[in-house]
């Protein structure tokens, strides 16, 4: 069963939280083999951090919701990978 994702652990991700990207990051990562999913509500919440680009709104989702893959290019998770010695796939 997948798990619904919280608003705030993407935008601790997007907005590279000092205090909670990596922990956010590790949760995502840790469930991502059941699948991940957002609801409605929270599609629309992420909207102002994207400045209501749809498009990049979409292209963020589409690495940890659509595919259980993340933006490697996200410091917080290229962090993580070094700390724990692993590849993200």
């Amino acid at each position: 069963m997948a798990w619904v994702v919280d608003t705030a652990v993407l935008l601790d991700i997007h907005l590279d939280d000092p205090s909670f990207a990596q922990a956010s990051a590790a949760c995502l990562l840790k469930h991502a083999a059941d699948g991940l999913t957002i609801s409605p509500v929270t599609y629309v919440e992420l909207a102002p951090a994207f400045g209501g680009d749809a498009a990049l709104q979409e292209q963020f989702l589409a690495g940890p919701i659509q595919s259980g893959r993340f933006w490697l290019r996200r410091r917080s998770l290229r962090n993580l990978r070094s700390e724990e010695g692993a590849a993200l796939k």
